[in-house]
């Protein structure tokens, strides 16, 4: 009964609008708060300025300070699901001045598609989460590809990571990042893989090297030591090794590759 109660709470408008603004608050003060790390490539700067239109593609588990790099003199919108929590993130991002497009590789997916297209043709930036609405967690699913077909316009993915942040237990790995601390900000190069068979699997594979990226530039100084050095690369791919065969070998702790001086 309760459970009930609560939902019919979340699903309320007036709720909506009191989460959607404590949410929008929030990500202004970590953004305000933080100390940014950008790595945009020159291809995507005529993108990122506003200058030319692209469909824009992050993890969903990404989604909290992406509105914050929204070109200026551009209109953005970004594709959501028609459940409650795609409510919840198209109130959000009218906070950011951000519009929204209900639908999915699913459910309402042809009229979604039919709008985007139209967008897309207006000179606007649709927004798209690969790996949304439902996971599996950083998997371009395949139905994405189907709105490249027809644009001809470039992917460009990107992504965000945080010094301070929690890793929420939700489907996506969600991505709370704290205040005082660093945000990297990573673009990847503009792709244009419309049409082509593994077109979601490039995707994927870049997407997931901009995860990575953008953790190593707000990695602790010596956190980065032990994964840049050799030996220590070397030690790990050997106790993997044991650990697949049934083996255990003690090959001593980590602490004597790191120089503290």
């Amino acid at each position: 009964m309760l459970a009930e109660f609560s939902k019919k709470i979340l699903r309320h408008n007036f709720t909506h609008i009191i989460l959607t603004r404590l949410v929008w608050a929030y990500a202004w003060f970590v953004w305000l708060t933080s100390r940014k790390i950008y790595v945009v490539p020159a291809s995507a700067q005529v993108i990122m300025q506003g200058e030319q239109n692209a469909i824009i593609a992050f993890w969903h588990g990404r989604m909290l300070m992406m509105p914050m790099l929204k070109p200026k003199n551009r209109d953005m919108r970004v594709l959501i699901s028609r459940h409650n929590d795609g409510l919840l993130i198209s109130h959000t991002m009218q906070h950011f001045g951000v519009g929204t497009v209900a639908g999915s590789t699913g459910k309402g997916g042809a009229a979604a598609l039919r709008e985007i297209h139209k967008l897309l043709g207006s000179g606007a930036n649709i927004v798209i989460t690969p790996d949304g609405p439902r996971g599996p967690v950083y998997s371009v699913a395949a139905g994405i590809m189907q709105m490249t077909r027809r644009s001809h316009l470039p992917i460009l993915p990107l992504t965000f990571d945080a010094s301070r942040k929690k890793t929420m237990k939700s489907w996506d790995k969600f991505i709370l990042p704290l205040p005082f601390g660093k945000l990297s900000i990573v673009v990847g190069e503009p792709m244009q893989i419309a049409g082509r068979e593994d077109g979601a699997d490039i995707l994927q594979q870049e997407m997931v090297r901009l995860n990575e990226k953008a953790a190593s530039l707000v990695c602790h100084s010596r956190e980065m030591q032990l994964f840049e050095n050799k030996e220590v690369l070397e030690s790990v791919r050997r106790g993997i090794e044991q650990s697949a065969n049934g083996e255990t070998s003690s090959l001593g702790g980590f602490s004597k590759f790191v120089d503290d001086k």
